[in-house]
């Protein structure tokens, strides 16, 4: 059976819809040294550090008695060119690879927050940068998410009791896509910091229920993974104080106090980064710009 050319350019049109969602769901540097892409708009992407790096504990935690609180973690990043931040992506994995499976880890939800930066300068006190007000946040089911790196062996560490509580093996990459009307507006040259909480809404109702917090009792965590790139100043980790039961007001407020995230290593406490990158231009609109090209170039050749 001939296919009609209306038809014919349908069906293109969506394949080059179907490979420019694909490509926005991932991230990868368009670099062999990451150091050298081009692909973001921030001081360099912070890729996960895959063989002496940690996995530090982000978002509902807990031991054998039952849940403990929220912890939610924060690292910063400078601008390199105004306009909306549309793609965050983050690299994590799950204490002992102890992932919530379909349909609760379809719809996890995540915390992201963006604040701006109250530099050391103005912290006398405690000698480091921190988030200070807040400026944008979204409660989120992740975008896309892939399995991007096997057969690890790290350590996840628990900031509060300065040690570790299991190890890993697995990497994920999860991506938050946003539309310009609804991402936050860079300007460059500006730090800013990104928060980022894995929530316990693991079926994404905007609640915490009980089958949702039985999961820490079982060893379950997830972690931010760590980068062995440093900027600025480390990270910072807050255990904020809230209603656990809604998990969409779970973002700590402006000129919160952060405390430095370190790990113990001998008599010193290293400090750490972590592992995400913001492209405020998304790779698909070239890429859907050159699909469309050449379906109009296609026709204008048959013509």
């Amino acid at each position: 059976m001939q296919t009609t050319k209306p038809i014919r350019w349908l069906l293109a049109g969506l394949a080059v819809l179907a490979l420019t969602a694909a490509a926005r769901a991932d991230w990868d540097p368009n670099a062999q040294d990451p150091m050298n892409a081009t692909n973001h708009k921030m001081h360099f992407p912070q890729m996960p550090d895959l063989e002496n790096g940690y996995d530090v504990v982000d978002g509902l935690y807990g031991s054998a008695a039952g849940p403990v609180g929220i912890k939610i973690l924060a690292d910063d990043w400078q601008c390199t060119g105004s306009g909306p931040v549309t793609d965050i992506h983050v690299w994590s994995s799950y204490n002992n690879d102890f992932r919530p499976r379909p349909p609760q880890g379809s719809n996890t939800m995540f915390n992201l927050a963006i604040y701006d930066d109250v530099p050391a300068s103005q912290n006398p006190l405690v000698g480091y940068s921190m988030p200070g007000n807040l400026l944008w946040q979204a409660y989120v089911k992740p975008t896309g998410e892939r399995v991007y790196a096997e057969n690890l062996l790290e350590q996840f560490y628990d900031p509060n009791q300065q040690g570790f509580i299991g190890d890993d093996t697995v990497c994920w990459q999860y991506n938050f896509l946003f539309d310009e009307a609804s991402a936050f507006q860079q300007e460059e040259g500006k730090i800013y910091w990104l928060s980022v909480s894995h929530t316990p809404d693991l079926n994404g109702d905007g609640l915490v229920v009980c089958d949702d917090l039985y999961l820490p009792s079982f060893g379950w965590a997830y972690g931010w993974k760590t980068t062995d790139v440093r900027f600025n100043d480390a990270a910072v980790w807050i255990d904020p104080d809230w209603q656990i039961l809604f998990p969409e007001d779970a973002v700590p407020p402006s000129g919160s106090a952060w405390n430095m995230l370190a790990v113990p290593t001998g008599d010193l406490m290293v400090p750490l980064d972590l592992a995400f990158v913001v492209t405020p231009e998304p790779a698909t609109l070239a890429l859907l710009a050159v699909g469309l090209g050449g379906l109009v170039a296609a026709r204008r050749r048959k013509r």
